[in-house]
C-alpha cells in the first residue's frame, strides 16, 4: 500500500478498490503479475473470509452457518444477505481479486503464501501475522478494522463461536475393538487431555502454574505459537466450557490471537 501510495480502506468499496490495484499496479516491482490480491481458506477456523459476507451482505456469518441474534438461532445461508454476501466475491474470484488456490489446498499450502522469496500476498484472513508473513515481515502488514458495508453497517464474522469440535473421529466397520476405541474417546474429552491435543503437551507447549492452571509457554525464536501447535496438537473431539478456562486451561494471551484480516 505504501509503494502505491493507497490509504487503509474503511469501506469494502475501498477495500475492493486496493485489491484491484494490487492486481494491476505491481505494488512488489519486479514487473510481473504475480501479486495475490486476496487470499484465505473457506473451511478455517482463522481463515475464513466470512468478514466479506458480513460487510458485502450485511449478514454475520460463521463456518456452521448458525448465529443467535436477539434470542433467535438464524440458518445464515438461507438468508438473502448471505446470497448477496456470496455473489460479490464470486465476481471478485472471476475478476483476479482472490487467489484461484483459495478454495482448495491444505494450511501448510495457504500458510506458504506469505513467506515467498519476492513478497506476493497483498492481503489475507489470519489470526497470527508471523504464522502466515514470517517475522521479518511481521512490520509489512498493517491491521484492516472492520469496514463498513451495506446500508453502512459495521459486521463481524464468527459470531456465537464456542469451543466444541464435532465430527472430529468415526469408528469404522474394520475396527475390532470398538468398546476400547469408545473407551478412549471418552478420555479424550478429560479437560486436561482436550487441552493437550488442542494446544500441545504438557511441558512442550503448556506448563502447569502452582494452582494448576495450564499457560502457554512462549514459542521459540523464529517460530510463531500457531505454527508450533499445528506440529505437536493433533486436535479432535474436545468440549472446552468457560469454567475450564478458569480452572483448567487459560485462555491464549491476547498478543497471540491476533485479529484476523491484515493489509500490505
Amino acid at each position: 500500500m505504501d509503494e502505491l501510495g493507497i490509504p487503509m480502506p474503511t469501506t469494502i468499496d475501498e477495500y475492493r478498490d486496493a485489491l484491484e490495484a494490487f492486481a494491476t499496479e505491481d505494488p512488489n516491482g519486479n514487473g510481473k503479475a504475480d501479486e495475490i490480491p486476496l487470499s484465505f481458506r473457506t473451511d478455517s477456523f482463522c481463515a475464513n473470509p466470512h468478514d466479506l459476507i458480513a460487510a458485502l451482505g450485511g449478514q454475520p456469518e460463521n463456518n456452521d452457518h448458525r448465529i443467535v441474534r436477539d434470542g433467535k438461532v438464524e440458518f445464515t445461508a438461507n438468508t438473502d444477505g448471505h446470497r448477496a454476501g456470496v455473489e460479490a466475491p464470486g465476481e471478485w474470484h472471476a475478476g483476479g481479486l482472490i487467489d484461484p488456490e483459495a478454495f482448495a489446498r491444505d494450511d501448510v499450502a495457504y500458510l506458504s503464501k506469505g513467506k515467498t522469496d519476492v513478497p506476493v500476498l497483498g492481503s489475507f484472513f489470519r489470526w497470527e501475522l508471523k504464522e502466515m508473513a514470517g517475522a521479518d515481515r511481521i512490520d509489512d502488514y498493517a491491521l484492516l478494522g472492520v469496514l463498513e458495508g451495506v446500508d453502512e453497517q459495521r459486521l463481524t464474522s464468527v459470531a456465537n463461536n464456542h469451543e466444541i469440535s464435532r465430527g472430529a473421529m468415526a469408528i469404522t466397520r474394520a475396527n475390532e475393538y470398538p468398546a476400547a476405541t469408545m473407551r478412549w474417546a471418552h478420555r479424550v474429552f478429560d479437560p486436561v487431555m482436550f487441552a493437550e491435543t488442542s494446544w500441545g503437551p504438557i511441558g512442550v507447549t503448556l506448563e502447569e502454574g502452582p494452582d494448576g492452571l495450564l499457560t502457554q509457554i512462549p514459542a521459540a525464536e523464529g517460530e510463531s505459537e500457531g505454527e508450533r501447535r499445528q506440529r505437536v496438537a493433533p486436535c479432535g473431539p474436545r468440549i472446552t466450557t468457560a469454567e475450564d478456562f478458569e480452572t483448567v486451561v487459560a485462555p491464549e494471551r491476547p498478543d497471540h490471537r491476533r485479529d484476523r484480516r491484515r493489509r500490505a
